[in-house]
């Protein structure tokens, strides 16, 4: 997603298809609707207008409905919404100013820390209580998250994982005569790849393999490395961190790659992969590519996240996005309502088929992901979604004073500028710099 939530369309067809498909999804095989989870009462009949705040300024009123409000109000006709996203005049910091009201807040890790620094973030763990509400029917890598940032609370619920995959042009894998990638290649198969595909070919340079967001893939690594500890303080020069860097290094040394400032910086390797159809292999986040490829002409599929020897299996871990209870709600039964009706099999197994990875444990579910979106038609779809995520690392307010440091690092590392310890060194003490910057700010 690259810093910013792509949460209303990329992948998907409109949630209205949802309202369509949903009702009856369960066939052979397939979970049935309710099966397995927690038995909601429904809430009163009487009318009630909830608020729903979106962290970001790239939605409105319309696709917040199509993708939340009209399926929730399926069950619950009574609810009515109100709709606010984060823009001129209706900030977090307005809202508070003005005292409107707000119920449930949808956003993702940095922007719940926004909510946490308000004091915006409610606690629904009574609710869970009140209304048996069965929390093991989630994977444990999605609530464990959003349990961290809770630190002791639970301030909502997950309802949509985001997550990394291998990407691939098959036009250049052909043109070259090289075997397509396969799931569960390790960054070794990566590299040996990548070597038989970066060369110069008729006055024109192709490159092997690519990051889109270097900061985040790091961010969301499958061995769990935190970048921060619990107490604000840095934590990359280490040797964890240089044996990381030690593994995803020579994806961009291989011979005939070239890197440059340029080269490396994530846009750019965006473009070559797509627009230009220069790189044969690109990591990005499955909300990354949109129906633009279509458009583009690229003959694409996908693999799973490569894979480290010492964790065969276990993906990235997971990028969350949120429903989380406002602490100011004056209907906190109702949104609690509202937030668990998203997750019912009904409505997950849905959105699945549309493309739009579960928080589910049902393997069901699962199954079925991309099954209807006519974007992911022939494509490897089960690579983007993977069977084991990797345990959450340590997640803070303070994290984007250090991933910055920390893709930065790797980038001056890999063009020669800086070697690995001094790199690291210099780069953890200056986001400790940062970071009590920010801490003697905010008192």
């Amino acid at each position: 997603m690259s810093g910013k939530m792509k949460l209303l369309g990329v992948i998907l067809m409109t949630a209205m298809t949802v309202a369509c498909s949903g009702k009856g999804a369960a066939g052979g095989g397939e979970t049935k609707a309710g099966e397995g989870q927690s038995k909601i009462p429904e809430a009163t009949k009487e009318p009630v207008e909830l608020t729903f705040y979106y962290m970001y300024a790239d939605s409105n009123y319309e696709a917040f409905m199509q993708e939340h409000g009209n399926l929730i109000q399926k069950k619950y006709p009574n609810f009515k919404f109100k709709f606010i996203q984060n823009t001129k005049g209706t900030t977090p910091e307005d809202i508070i100013a003005t005292k409107t009201d707000v119920d449930v807040f949808i956003a993702i890790n940095p922007s719940m820390m926004t909510i946490k620094d308000l004091k915006l973030d409610g606690n629904i763990s009574d609710l869970v209580t009140k209304y048996k509400y069965d929390l093991n029917r989630i994977d444990p890598a999605a609530l464990n998250v959003m349990r961290g940032i809770g630190e002791g609370k639970l301030p909502g619920l997950p309802f949509k994982i985001n997550t990394l995959g291998l990407f691939y042009n098959k036009d250049l894998f052909d043109k070259f005569g090289v075997p397509y990638p396969k799931d569960g290649w390790t960054w070794e198969d990566v590299l040996d790849t990548s070597r038989k595909l970066t060369r110069t070919d008729g006055g024109v340079q192709y490159r092997g393999f690519g990051i889109r967001a270097l900061g985040q893939t790091m961010q969301l690594n499958q061995l769990s490395h935190s970048m921060i500890t619990k107490d604000y303080k840095a934590t990359v020069d280490n040797d964890q961190w240089k044996a990381y860097f030690n593994k995803l290094m020579p994806l961009f040394q291989v011979p005939g790659y070239e890197p440059t400032a340029a080269v490396l910086a994530d846009a750019k390797q965006s473009d070559m992969f797509s627009k230009e159809k220069t790189m044969a292999m690109l990591v990005q986040m499955n909300s990354d590519f949109p129906k633009a490829y279509q458009e583009l002409n690229l003959n694409w599929d996908v693999a799973t996240f490569p894979a480290f020897k010492e964790k065969p299996g276990v993906g990235p871990q997971p990028d969350i996005v949120y429903y989380a209870l406002s602490a100011t709600s004056k209907h906190r039964d109702e949104a609690f309502l509202a937030m668990t009706e998203i997750l019912t099999d009904e409505v997950q197994m849905a959105r699945s088929k549309l493309g739009n990875p579960t928080v589910l444990k049902s393997q069901a579910v699962r199954d079925v992901f991309g099954a209807e979106n006519p974007d992911l038609q022939g494509k490897n779809v089960k690579a983007l979604v993977p069977q084991q995520y990797a345990e959450p690392a340590v997640y803070n307010k303070y994290n984007s004073k250090v991933v910055g440091q920390l893709a930065g690092s790797i980038r001056e590392v890999i063009l020669g500028t800086k070697d690995l310890n001094t790199s690291l060194r210099e780069r953890e003490e200056k986001a400790n710099k940062d970071i009590e910057t920010a801490i003697g700010s905010a008192k």
